[in-house]
C-alpha cells in the first residue's frame, strides 16, 4: 500500500480549512477534509501524476482539488503532502 504523510504545515493547513468551513456550513467540515485525504490516497498512488512545480521547489509537485491546491514531494512509495493552499493566495510567497 502506498505511503500518504502529511507535514505539520499541511496538517496546520488541513485544520485552518476545517475551521473555516465550519464558520458557514458545520455538517460539510468532515466529509470534505475526508475528500481531500482521498484524493490523496489516489495520488500517493501515482506519484508523478500531478504538476511539477520547479518555480517553488525542483522536487515540489502539485494537484487541484476544488479551490485548493495541495503540494507534494513523491517518496519512494507514495507522497509527502507539503501543503494545502487555496488557489486564490499567492502560493509563491506561502512556499
Amino acid at each position: 500500500m502506498p505511503q500518504l504523510t502529511f507535514r505539520q504545515r499541511a496538517e496546520d493547513d488541513l485544520r485552518d480549512i476545517f475551521l473555516y468551513i465550519a464558520e458557514g456550513a458545520p455538517s460539510r467540515t468532515l466529509p470534505f477534509i475526508a475528500s481531500i485525504k482521498s484524493v490523496c490516497e489516489k495520488y500517493a498512488s501515482f506519484p508523478h501524476l500531478g504538476r511539477s512545480r520547479p518555480e517553488l521547489h525542483p522536487k515540489i509537485r502539485s494537484f487541484p482539488f476544488a479551490n485548493y491546491v495541495i503540494f507534494y514531494v513523491s517518496l519512494n512509495d507514495g507522497i509527502e503532502v507539503v501543503r494545502v493552499l487555496n488557489g486564490a493566495m499567492d502560493i509563491e510567497d506561502l512556499m
